[in-house]
């Protein structure tokens, strides 16, 4: 049996073989096609104006081309096939298609006013077996799937209707908060202006002035809060980074100490070598200088021993008695003999003295050496030790001095104003007044910038700060600050590390010293 396409825009019948739309002219596609039996037999046919190809007799577009169709061209044509030879009957009678939507009493009809469609998949193959289950989406489902679809569209209604009765709750529910809340606030805002409400309609005017008053109170109290906060943030970071500098220092100094000792002990140690080498080189002198003495006692006694042995044997020439040869004067040779002997005992008695002497003297010189070498080292060791301590306080310095902070976020146009006082009381060394107020006004940012981090705590600081410089002939500047009125220390501590930066003119004739104020108004 025939089948025929419905277009999905109009709903109408189509040829199958139809490409567009005889109605609407839409073209038709995999997902815009749905094939069911034809109902009726085919319409009459005409030839397209434009391609020439069938078409039923009162479509609006060709199936073919998809091009419109007007009433003129179809009877301009007809007109033509009448008049032409053989024209009358050259197309077939069809009985034209009735519309057919889905959805409408086709689906109520019987499977057997289609015959064969309940069946078309057995005798049928390919398209026709895919046109059969589009064909199968106009059959009236069965009761369990009647009955399922049922229980879905009412369980997705009563979800639906809990959610509309939760959303109008809360909208309710937030309204009647707000008219709480604008109740609560106009009673308030009556109550305070009781006084001030006159005929005229002016509470209005009071209750919005009394809710900006309560808008501006709880941003004071946040701003306050967060500024706590950050204070508390500060406060620990800064106690950190003392504990840091303080622990690193006793590190420091503890290998300081260390260093001084061991340098200490190895002094100790060379003193200790250089003592025993003295004590080792005054022991060998004076064993030299012993058998030296030994030496020269042995040689006296020798020669005294050959003298008398040469005085007995002229004796015993001669025939004299041994001790009148004794007594009589010695011989030239022995006594030249003897002057030499003794001459040489001497120059060695001398020689060994010296020796002595020149190996006391480099014991001596050793001594004094080390001596200076350990002043050296203590010395070097009190250097070291008076800059380990010097570093510290400036660490220490650095520690209690305020951390830098970016500048205060003022009104364009507007910032902390600064007066700076011309210097006075000059005392001690020589200064030109002229340079050092140079200085000083120059220093005008270095004070702001001072004013911004404080007014951070305070924004409306002001009042005057006396300060007192000390300037050694060196070139250090020590600033003292003698008076404060804003009631701020931390604004103290900025200048005076501030000041130790600056540049002043030195002093001839000794260490200076002058004062001068500063006077801050808030922006």
């Amino acid at each position: 049996m025939d089948t025929t396409k419905f277009c999905r825009k109009c709903k109408r019948e189509n040829p199958v073989s139809a490409r567009f739309c005889v109605h609407c002219g839409k073209e038709f596609g995999a997902d815009t096609v749905m094939a069911m039996p034809a109902l009726s037999a085919p319409a009459d046919e005409i030839p397209c104006p434009k391609c020439g190809q069938p078409l039923p007799a009162k479509a609006k577009f060709c199936v073919h081309c998809g091009k419109p169709i007007s009433a003129k061209e179809v009877a301009a044509d007809s007109a033509r096939g009448q008049s032409a030879p053989g024209a009358a009957g050259a197309l077939p009678k069809a009985v034209a298609p009735s519309p057919v939507v889905p959805g409408s009493d086709l689906a109520a009809l019987p499977k057997d006013a289609f015959p064969g469609a309940g069946h078309a998949g057995e005798a049928r193959s390919g398209g026709e077996a895919e046109s059969e289950e589009l064909t199968s989406l106009y059959e009236e489902p069965g009761p369990r799937k009647g009955r399922k679809r049922l229980v879905i569209g009412i369980g997705i209604g009563v979800v639906a209707l809990w959610i509309v009765v939760g959303v109008l709750v809360a909208i309710g529910m937030s309204k009647k908060e707000g008219d709480e809340a604008r109740t609560d606030g106009a009673v308030a805002a009556s109550s305070e202006t009781a006084g001030t409400v006159g005929p005229d309609g002016t509470a209005k005017e009071a209750a919005a002035g009394t809710e900006n008053k309560a808008v501006e109170a709880v941003a004071a109290e946040a701003a306050k809060k967060a500024e706590e906060a950050k204070n508390a943030a500060e406060a620990k970071a800064a106690e950190e980074a003392k504990k840091a500098a303080e622990a690193k220092a006793a590190e420091e100094a503890k290998k300081a100490e260390e260093a001084k000792k061991a340098a200490e002990a190895k002094a100790a140690e060379e003193a200790k070598k250089a003592e025993e080498a003295k004590k080792a080189a005054e022991a060998k002198a004076a064993e030299e200088a012993k058998a030296a003495e030994e030496a020269k006692k042995a040689a006296e006694a020798k020669a005294a021993e050959e003298a008398k042995k040469a005085q007995e044997a002229v004796a015993s020439q001669e025939g004299q008695p041994a001790d009148l040869a004794h007594k009589s004067a010695p011989l030239p040779a022995d006594a030249a003999r003897e002057a030499e002997e003794a001459k040489k005992a001497e120059e060695a008695k001398k020689a060994e003295e010296k020796k002595a002497a020149d190996e006391k003297k480099k014991a001596e010189e050793a001594k004094k050496a080390e001596e200076a070498k350990k002043a050296e080292e203590a010395k070097k060791a009190e250097e070291a030790k008076k800059a380990e301590e010097a570093k510290k306080a400036e660490e220490a310095k650095k520690a209690e001095e305020p951390a830098e902070e970016p500048p205060v976020k003022t009104d364009p146009g507007k910032t902390w104003k600064v007066k700076v006082g011309s210097p006075s009381g000059f005392e001690g060394g020589k200064l030109d007044k002229g340079a050092v107020t140079k200085t000083l006004n120059n220093g005008s940012s270095a004070y702001i910038k001072c004013a911004e981090v404080v007014g951070r705590k305070n924004p409306k600081m002001a009042g005057k700060v006396g300060v007192k410089v000390a300037l050694a002939s060196s070139g250090g500047v020590t600033p003292t600050i003698t008076s404060n009125t804003t009631g701020e220390t931390t604004l103290g501590s900025c200048i005076q590390s501030r000041l130790r930066q600056f540049s002043f003119p030195k002093p001839t004739g000794g260490d200076a010293e002058f004062q001068f104020s500063l006077e801050f108004k808030a922006p």
